[in-house]
């Protein structure tokens, strides 16, 4: 995004980029020390192994999803 185009925007967020890496920075900490809170830990261990194997099966998933795109072109003609 060039000058002239920051400058035109009418809604800019505050503290830009910075607020940015201290909201992530916050949430990194609160997931950390739930982690060694006896009762949250296994929350977050679920939670990190359910997006490790999301993780994991996304690539198949895309993979597959791809391979059955139908072109807009094609879209309602019967295959020849």
């Amino acid at each position: 995004m060039s000058a002239a185009e920051r400058a035109g925007l009418t809604l800019k967020m505050w503290l830009h980029p910075w607020l940015n890496a201290i909201v992530l920075g916050a949430v990194a900490l609160i997931v950390v020390l739930m982690a060694f809170d006896p009762d949250a830990a296994p929350q977050v261990w679920l939670s990190l192994g359910a997006l490790a194997l999301l993780l994991v099966v996304y690539p198949f998933v895309n993979r597959r999803a791809a391979r059955r795109v139908v072109p807009a072109h094609d879209a309602g003609h019967a295959p020849a």
